[in-house]
């Protein structure tokens, strides 16, 4: 059967319906019969959407699919979509191509899938399939060094686009946007300090020191503006277009004033349990509350036993639609 897709998400986390992302086409698409269907699927709870169509605040502009925005009671706008000529100052490259022509260092295919998987394949697009992806893989299949890569990956689209914040505040619903300041940041979090600087800063530092232009066989960061002695700094680096990344730790971080976008955590399972609930709630609340819809929360570890966190959040991940999870020995 067709499908026309919905242009707005739920307001609220939890507030869904089955039609709050696909209406049969060959439905009722009038105001009164589109909350209808939306009501007996939800039980009686409405997604903002179908409620804007109960009360009236959508027109024939949402009907045909356009984009639009809600600003308060009444007001509608149509919003154009970008051209992507408008988004890219450079063509972004894949994934597959940045780690093997880029950096030089490859993804082993299991590392790769999971990439696949939770970054999306086409380099024009932020992938929104998943928010949260979960490896459990053995020891020694190399976490540390992927989540480097990942996180370099992640600068250096952000770093190709005219204005990363720019797009980000225009891609969230009207009430998240107070919450997006002018910077991007994202963070890897270890299980302490000193991994956090001797291990996972140490091989993000030399992936993005490593990231050479196969064009001009120069630094591509560095063309793009970053000051690899002076904006590389203990435990964080500077990018430009007001870009940060973070190494962070479970002992210290308090997961406060941070505007997170993509979060690590690098061996969670040998975090200790409450403080890993703790920081996997705040931080995955931080993200949502700023980028609702591109957040992305990545989970890479080693099980230590049956109830560390790790194992905790694979199992309740088994039904969860917007979490990929993957488990591996080390030897695959």
């Amino acid at each position: 059967m067709p499908f026309q897709k919905c242009p707005l998400t739920p307001k609220q986390p939890g507030r869904t319906c089955n039609f709050r992302t696909w209406i049969p086409t060959n439905k009722d698409t009038s105001k009164k019969a589109h909350w209808i269907y939306c009501q007996e699927e939800a039980h009686g709870s409405l997604c903002e959407f179908h409620e804007a169509f109960k009360s009236g605040r959508l027109s024939a502009a949402a009907r045909r699919g356009e984009k639009i925005e809600l600003d308060g009671p009444g007001q509608e706008t149509v919003q154009e979509e970008l051209n992507p000529d408008d988004i890219w100052e450079e063509e972004p490259v894949d994934t597959r191509t940045f780690f093997s022509t880029f950096v030089k260092e490859a993804l082993f295919p299991i590392q790769q899938q999971f990439v696949d998987a939770v970054l999306g394949t086409n380099p024009r697009e932020w992938d929104t399939r998943y928010t949260e992806g979960i490896a459990l893989w053995g020891k020694g299949s190399g976490k540390d060094r992927t989540a480097a890569k990942i996180l370099t990956y992640v600068c250096y689209k952000l770093l190709c686009m005219k204005d990363p914040t720019a797009y980000f505040k225009r891609e969230v619903a009207p009430e998240y946007r107070s919450r997006l300041a002018d910077k991007i940041e994202v963070a890897n979090v270890c299980i302490n300090a000193h991994l956090a600087k001797a291990v996972f800063f140490k091989y993000f530092t030399q992936m993005v020191k490593n990231t050479i232009n196969p064009q001009t066989g120069k630094n591509w960061f560095a063309e793009k503006g970053l000051n690899l002695k002076k904006d590389i700094l203990t435990r964080e680096v500077k990018f430009p277009k007001n870009i940060t990344a973070y190494s962070l730790d479970s002992e210290e971080y308090t997961g406060e004033g941070l505007n997170l976008f993509f979060v690590i955590f690098d061996e969670i399972a040998g975090f200790d349990p409450a403080r890993a609930r703790e920081l996997y709630a705040a931080l995955r609340s931080t993200c949502a509350s700023r980028f609702p819809q591109h957040m992305k929360l990545l989970l890479l570890s080693y099980k230590r036993n049956d109830t560390d966190y790790m194992m905790i959040r694979y199992d309740e991940a088994a039904y969860e639609a917007k979490t990929y999870r993957t488990r591996a020995a080390t030897w695959e």
